[in-house]
Formats: structure tokens, C-alpha cells, sequence
């Protein structure tokens, strides 16, 4: 039963980039991707994942605001949770789209930098809990 909830999860993942951009090209430093793209592959063992910054194919993304904030919302939405990467700076979409999750009922679980050679994911899912039923290693 677990396995089939796990499975249809949709997952929200909320990260501030900005401070993480090549400005002369556009693009995500590739360091910074690499850390998301492993992060997200940790999230899809627990279902569909949506981010932005995947979704601009990791770079600045020239849509209008108001376009990047309706598919936002459209996403968060449909989610069941939103995991927030945070920063060392605070960051206004984050906190954005933390308080839209909340308004519409969602979970939220918030991944503060990571300050050991353990996986951030790894903290926030494999609990003694989950470790029981076989979810983490």
C-alpha cells in the first residue's frame, strides 16, 4: 500500500537560483545542477517531480513573470507536497510558493543547506520510520 501512495505522489520542488547563475550565459552553474539533479533523483523514488528550474532547462528564464507565476500555481496545485531547497539568503519566490502550498493545504518539508556530507534527502526521508518499512537504505 505504501509502494502505490509513494508512486502517485506529485512533488513540488521550490529552490532559489539566482545566486547560482552564469549571467554572461544564462545558465545554472553546472555544480549547482549536478547537487539538484541528485537531490531530484532521490524525490522521483517518491514520485512525479515538478521544478522550475528543470523546467527552463537550467537557465534564466525570459518568460513573462506573470506566465512563470500562473504554471507555478497551476503546479503547486496538483501537487501532494513541496519540498523547499533553501539557501543561505532568503529568497522571495521561495517564500512564495512555501505560502501558496500552505494556503491550498499542502505538506511542505524545508531542506536547509546542507551542513554534513549527508544527503539532504536523506535527512528529511529516511526517518527511523521509514527505514522499518524498507523506504531508504
Amino acid at each position: 500500500m505504501i509502494d502505490d501512495i509513494i508512486s502517485i505522489m506529485k512533488i513540488f520542488v521550490a529552490t532559489s537560483y539566482s545566486s547560482q547563475v552564469n549571467y554572461e550565459t544564462g545558465q545554472v552553474f553546472p555544480e549547482f545542477r549536478d547537487f539538484l539533479e541528485n537531490q531530484f533523483t532521490t524525490l522521483e523514488q517518491f514520485g512525479e517531480i515538478f521544478s522550475g528550474i528543470r523546467y527552463d532547462d537550467y537557465q534564466i528564464n525570459h518568460a513573462a513573470p506573470d506566465e512563470a507565476f500562473r504554471l507555478d500555481l497551476k503546479e503547486i496545485k496538483e501537487s501532494d507536497v513541496l519540498v523547499a531547497f533553501l539557501g543561505e539568503k532568503v529568497s522571495a519566490g521561495v517564500q512564495t510558493e512555501i505560502g501558496m502550498a500552505l494556503a491550498f493545504g499542502k505538506k511542505v518539508l524545508l531542506a536547509p543547506p546542507a551542513k554534513s556530507s549527508w544527503d539532504i534527502l536523506t535527512k528529511l526521508f529516511c526517518t527511523p520510520v521509514l527505514r522499518r518499512r524498507f523506504l531508504c537504505r
